[in-house]
């Protein structure tokens, strides 16, 4: 994703029916800022007042007024989404809409870990904000309640807290930081070391399981099939809706070469090249697995 894509979708929010509700709660969040200044809470408590306040309203502006009408549905309450799951396992880095609703939480986590103090609570506090905000797009029809988007919203939440931790743990003395023993040490050491294991380890099997299911999807689309078959589609120019769409994943590669066509067809999963090829020949159809580089190099 370039920079002028970020830039577009960040300016594009303005004519989608962002901008008089984003001012409207930053200008509420500047009144309540004041208030609690004019209490005496002080010029620091007061400004962080204000950006934690005002984080909250740009989540609830981009979520909740971003186009759309309302059409009241309850129901979607018991239905959930999982249409954008498959779109950040592939690819999270690549989608302006995955990395929107990320950044949207940041500061939110950042801001009001800055004037609570209170990490965790506020690591709970933004996951239960991501919760209700999918509630309310989907019960009011102005978004869809998608996992894929809860867990983006979180993510964004949880990266927010940790860096106001880290910044609260920098102007913290050091004579103040609180001491840890020798048991705790290790627990924290080993339970880092676990997550991190199960998240490869997590990675690497779901990758393959895709892979899989990819593979034999391909494979019950295309039997029978040869060189000969695939000639004929290209001759009746339906190749797009007979090769390229014609499974749940769209191909984005081929290669000719005298007597084989190798169509690839993506199958990555946080990041993890995985890829499965198609190839046809003279009388006969194989489909296999790729991986690495033959998968994240794009065959003309």
């Amino acid at each position: 994703m370039s920079f002028r894509e970020v830039v577009h979708t960040v300016w594009s929010l303005a004519g989608e029916g962002v901008a008089l509700p984003l001012l409207v709660l930053t200008l509420t969040s500047a009144g309540v800022a004041w208030v609690v200044r004019r209490r005496g809470a002080g010029d620091r408590h007061g400004g962080l007042t204000f950006a934690a306040l005002a984080s909250v309203g740009l989540i609830l502006s981009v979520a909740l007024f971003r186009g759309g009408g309302l059409a009241f549905a309850p129901q979607a309450l018991l239905h959930w989404s999982t249409s954008g799951w498959q779109r950040i396992s592939y690819d999270p880095f690549s989608s302006t809409e995955v990395l929107l609703n990320v950044a949207l939480f940041v500061p939110a986590g950042l801001f009001w870990t800055l004037l609570t103090g209170r990490a965790l609570r506020v690591l709970a506090a933004m996951a239960g904000l991501s919760f209700l905000v999918e509630c309310l797009q989907g019960v009011t029809g102005l978004g869809a309640n998608d996992v894929a988007d809860l867990f983006a919203n979180s993510a964004g939440g949880a990266l927010g807290v940790l860096a106001g931790s880290l910044l609260l743990r920098l102007r913290r003395p050091t004579d103040a930081a609180p001491r840890f023993s020798r048991r705790q040490t290790v627990l924290a050491a080993g339970s880092a070391a676990g997550l991190v294991v199960a998240v490869v380890a997590g990675t690497y099997f779901g990758a393959q399981l895709r892979q899989a299911s990819l593979e034999q999807e391909l494979h019950d689309r295309f039997a029978g099939t040869s060189l000969e078959t695939y000639s004929a589609w290209e001759a009746d120019d339906v190749l797009y809706d007979e090769v390229f769409d014609a499974v749940s994943v769209l191909a984005d590669g081929t290669r000719y070469l005298d007597d084989d066509v190798r169509v690839r067809y993506p199958a990555s999963f946080f990041g993890l090249p995985r890829c499965v090829f198609v190839d046809w020949t003279p009388g006969d159809v194989a489909v296999h697995r790729g991986s690495g580089k033959e998968c994240s190099t794009f065959m003309g």
